[in-house]
């Protein structure tokens, strides 16, 4: 239809509800005219005005109540509905809506009385069926939810709808081939429906089924290409397949589409660091950060902190500051930093008060402590605070193993690497840390033993070895004796000053 006809259409009916303003028909015309083009104020005040003088008319109360919630304006809604289950209630439509609308204001008891009344009247009705589901869903059972929506495309096998949300239940369940197998029926009767495709795509990416997780997001973006998270999604695929520039193309085109979005930028962020890239994770950093948790601020300024860029820590912290951002990991930063540049000494002495008072001591918490005191090589401090985390990462490890290294309490530390090489065997670091403590303790071979496997893992930082005169000693007579090939490696590797370095993580 031309702008002309539309143009004058709607003069129309504006003029015969005008001149009929109590006529139903011309009421409703209008009020469907404009709620079809989105104008919802328009068409419920025309309603309202027919409603005036009948004010128990059935369809004219569904048509309200329809508008009313697509206005997303539940509560005026509820009250539609209500009233048309005392009207007539013996019709399902109205008990239905009524369930929906309590669903959207979480009124979820009452919700699922008005599904059980829609159930009552048709034991087999689809819709009911899957508003049951949903309310199960929303209330985190589950097999209730998988129970109702199985009945639901059981009633009526073309349900697309119904499929959908048994997928979808499915992955919230983990049980990705069966979601699978959902989705792919959703799909035989909504073929369009980018949302299946997406989640189908999900669904093989947590299987590991790279090439049909891109196929079905490539489908997906085929069908919407305005939806910013269907880029997120596959940038996630090729992150994982090694393909980091092509994983970076589709984060900022998730970037680009959505701004203020979170997904891309955060998206962007892991790949920087997988990349080494910190000024990138710095700069998506600040991007999302007045909308980031304050814990996921700490760690970002942890990774930069252990990463040696205080430059950046400064620059994030500054902004974050500015924001107002606050947090007990975040003060553990803030401590640290502080600390370090010296500036704010009344300050530090504030934090490191009350973040020590803290019960329970979240870990961003007990690392910060125990890096702050060793940094002032209180080492009796260093240890407690490191003990007080539960998550036993390698940087907490590592500050634990060097204070009772210092404190000269050898059967604790010697116990702790231990448990930890029960679960990272292959962390040269904690190998060359054992070495320490047995050779300290007096058993040369079983340091000796300990130190070649640090080697053979990787370990090349001769400074280290060369501070420990145990150590210095044991590689040495070794390296001259030959009495390994890593013995060998490590003697001619030696021989380079360039072949010192700081020892990575690597658990």
């Amino acid at each position: 239809m031309t702008v002309g006809n539309e143009s004058s259409r709607l003069e129309l009916l504006r003029k015969n509800h005008e001149e009929q303003p109590e006529d139903i028909h011309a009421a409703t015309d209008l009020a469907q005219y404009y709620a079809d083009r989105g104008w919802y104020d328009k068409s419920i005040a025309v309603y309202e005005v027919v409603l005036k003088t009948s004010p128990d008319n059935y369809s004219l109360l569904l048509d309200y109540g329809n508008v009313s919630f697509r206005q997303e304006n539940f509560s005026k809604a509820l009250d539609a509905f209500k009233k048309l289950t005392v009207l007539k209630p013996q019709r399902v439509e109205a008990w239905n809506n009524l369930g929906i609308a309590n669903l959207k204001l979480g009124n979820n008891d009452a919700a699922r009385l008005a599904f059980e009344q829609v159930l009552s009247l048709e034991p087999d009705n689809p819709g009911a069926l899957l508003n049951m589901g949903n309310y199960h869903q929303a209330k985190g059972e589950l097999d209730k939810a998988v129970e109702m929506f199985k009945r639901a495309v059981a009633a009526r096998l073309d349900f697309g709808d119904g499929w959908f949300d048994l997928g979808n239940a499915y992955v919230e369940m983990g049980t990705y081939p069966e979601a699978i197998e959902a989705f792919r029926k959703c799909l035989r009767y909504l073929p369009e429906l980018s949302s299946a495709y997406k989640n189908l795509g999900y669904c093989y990416e947590q299987t590991d089924s790279f090439a049909q997780a891109l196929q079905n997001y490539g489908k997906a973006l085929s069908l919407n290409k305005a939806d910013a998270g269907i880029y997120v999604n596959i940038g996630n695929v090729l992150t994982r397949q090694g393909d980091y520039e092509a994983a970076k193309k589709n984060y900022l085109s998730s970037v680009k589409l959505s701004p203020r979005g979170m997904s891309g930028w955060m998206g962007l962020r892991h790949l920087s660091l997988l990349r080494g890239d910190v000024e990138s994770f710095s700069k998506a950093t600040l991007a999302v950060l007045q909308r980031l948790e304050s814990d996921t601020v700490a760690e970002s300024l942890r990774v930069l902190r252990e990463l040696k860029h205080p430059a950046r820590v400064d620059e994030i912290l500054d902004a974050a500051d500015a924001a107002g951002t606050a947090g007990d990991a975040l003060d553990a930063e803030r401590l640290l930093a502080y600390q370090r540049r010296g500036d704010r000494p009344g300050k530090v002495s504030a934090l490191q008060k009350r973040l020590a008072q803290l019960t329970p001591m979240p870990d961003g918490v007990a690392r910060g402590l125990a890096e702050f005191y060793l940094e002032q090589k209180d080492f009796d401090k260093t240890a407690l605070y490191a003990s007080k985390a539960q998550n036993r990462d390698l940087s907490t490890m590592r500050m634990l193993w060097i204070s009772l290294i210092a404190k000269q309490e050898w059967k604790p530390a010697e116990q702790s690497a231990r448990e930890y090489l029960r679960e990272h065997p292959d962390c040269f670091e904690c190998w060359y840390y054992l070495a320490r403590i047995r050779g300290a303790c007096g058993d040369d071979a079983e340091a000796e033993e300990c130190l070649l496997k640090a080697l053979e893992g990787g370990f090349s930082d001769i400074t280290l070895i060369d501070d420990d005169p145990v150590l210095r000693r044991i590689r040495t007579a070794g390296a001259a004796a030959h009495l390994s090939d890593s013995w060998e490696k490590f003697a001619a590797t030696s021989a380079s000053p360039s072949s010192a370095r700081s020892i990575p993580d690597k658990t």
